[in-house]
């Protein structure tokens, strides 16, 4: 008689909560899924009926390497890392819920979407559930929850501490920075970073914060506009920071100066570069832009006239604009 090989993992991919394929992988084999349009993939022990407490991944190229060592079993995802969203990994826990992979090393880069190319690491089970952002919490690994076991102390030193959340974001400000009649959310952050603001009324926007580390998010149709407005920052792991507030009320200027009078473009100090001139409410900063791209600001006077200087203007004939903030 041949020898029975059995299965040692179970994996069902879901999309939209639905069973989209099921397979096993028997101890010794390599099977094949495909990450497009994958939701989460769920991991099962078949000898325990729960997810495995540790698996170990591995990138090669756009593919994502999931192996159980000790069954010798391996499942490539393949295009796992062409997803703009990639499939969460899940495995079920003790208590019915199902819990996310985190690194063993609590690294940053050994998450399974910041894996480089050839490299690899071992995952551990999370206490934190499905669908949840990883945060603070994820530090704990479902281990404790099993019990030890075989795999004996050892195996949790080193557990995963999963990263800190972003700062909160910081300098934000609520202004018209384009003088529709809508309000603006402005601030600093990382770069990169997805920025959600709330509005007094509920109304949330999001926005991205752009190479320099700022940011500006127009809220149209906000009703009232006086209130706290909320915003967070989320990074690429979907780790979400606290919350900064900005109060507006009544005496709150929120409206946009108006469009920068008088404008002229000529040399005012003889200096050999054009500067251009105009008139605007005081205090206010001018933003200029050249027909070559480039931009100066300047800042109105207590007279309202303001003079910026634009060297190294090339080619000088063209349109300039100006804008009030």
């Amino acid at each position: 008689m041949g020898h029975e090989v059995t299965a040692a993992m179970k994996v069902e991919i879901r999309n939209s909560n639905d069973v989209k394929q099921s397979i096993e992988v028997l101890a010794g084999q390599t099977r094949r899924i495909a990450a497009k349009g994958a939701r989460r993939i769920e991991l099962t022990d078949v000898e325990t009926e729960l997810g495995p407490l540790q698996v170990d991944l591995r990138r090669v190229g756009g593919d994502l390497v999931v192996s159980l060592q000790e069954a010798g079993a391996e499942l490539i995802i393949e295009g796992f890392y062409d997803e703009d969203a990639p499939p969460e990994l899940v495995g079920l826990g003790p208590d019915g819920q199902y819990y996310q992979y985190v690194p063993q090393d609590g690294e940053l880069s050994s998450y399974a979407s910041n894996l480089s190319d050839g490299g690899h690491a071992m995952q551990v089970l999370s206490g934190q559930p499905s669908g949840a952002a990883v945060g603070v919490f994820a530090a704990q690994p479902i281990l404790g929850l099993l019990g030890v076991g075989a795999l004996g102390a050892g195996a949790l030193d080193g557990g995963a501490s999963a990263p800190q959340p972003p700062d909160a974001p910081g300098d934000t400000k609520i202004h018209d920075t384009d003088g529709d009649g809508n309000p603006n959310a402005t601030g600093t952050g990382q770069p990169g970073n997805t920025i959600t603001v709330k509005a007094p009324d509920g109304q949330t926007f999001t926005g991205v914060v752009d190479s320099s580390g700022n940011w500006d998010i127009n809220l149209p149709g906000v009703s009232p506009k006086t209130g706290t407005y909320s915003s967070t920052s989320t990074d690429g792991n979907g780790n979400t920071s606290t919350p900064a507030t900005t109060g507006v009320d009544g005496t709150t200027d929120i409206t946009a100066p108006p469009t920068p009078g008088n404008p002229q473009v000529h040399d005012t100090d003889g200096d050999g570069n054009p500067n251009m001139t105009g008139t605007g409410e005081p205090g206010s900063t001018i933003k200029v832009t050249t027909p070559d791209g480039q931009t100066f600001t300047g800042v109105v006077d207590g007279s309202g006239n303001w003079d910026v200087n634009l060297p190294g203007v090339s080619p000088k004939t063209g349109t300039y604009t100006a804008t009030s903030t």
